[in-house]
């Protein structure tokens, strides 16, 4: 599982920038992965997981999801593409969108609410990096603060993961208490 955003600052810039614009009424993620970082469990356990669990951290509790993936180049046997309508608590409203079908490695989000809108964006292969460079430095170091992901965190993410293909799978709207009973 790759977690491409979590050892950089994403999280607290978009946190900051929701508070920007007062009530958070929509969100817009999309994710672009280079095909060749690609690997046979396709898009959603590696990257998926991550992006949403992001959203959810700055806007809120996720609720509702419906789904699309699709394997437009074949050569994978999962998805490289995923398009999802999110709903999320307090009735805000996303959508999300990741694909592999060429060579860029961006992402990028935009929050939309009742006094104005903003943006937050990066190149992946820089936060990677930087993000591994970040790590590597830290090993053998003490570290008084709890690590940035933890298990409850990890499940949280292959949850969501899996809850966005089952609803592509069902075809179908799935509140978060139906994708946990199935």
């Amino acid at each position: 599982m790759d977690a491409p955003l979590l050892w950089t600052k994403a999280e607290a810039e978009l946190a900051e920038r929701a508070g920007w614009v007062g009530d958070v009424s929509y969100v817009r993620a999309r994710m672009r992965i280079p095909h060749r970082w690609l690997l046979g469990e396709g898009l959603l356990p590696r990257w998926g997981g991550w992006l949403v669990w992001l959203l959810q951290r700055c806007v809120g509790r996720l609720d509702v999801v419906q789904a699309r993936l699709r394997n437009y180049r074949g050569d994978q046997p999962a998805e490289d593409h995923v398009l999802a309508v999110l709903g999320f608590n307090h009735g805000v409203e996303g959508h999300l969108e990741i694909d592999t079908l060429g060579d860029a490695a961006d992402w990028q989000v935009d929050v939309m609410g009742s006094v104005r809108a903003a943006s937050c964006a990066g190149d992946l292969r820089q936060e990677r990096i930087r993000g591994l460079t970040t790590l590597y430095q830290s090993i053998g170091t003490h570290q008084d603060t709890e690590p940035a992901v933890g298990e409850s965190h990890i499940r949280e993410a292959l949850f969501l993961s899996q809850w966005i293909r089952q609803s592509a799978r069902l075809q179908s709207s799935l509140t978060r208490r139906e994708a946990r009973r199935t």
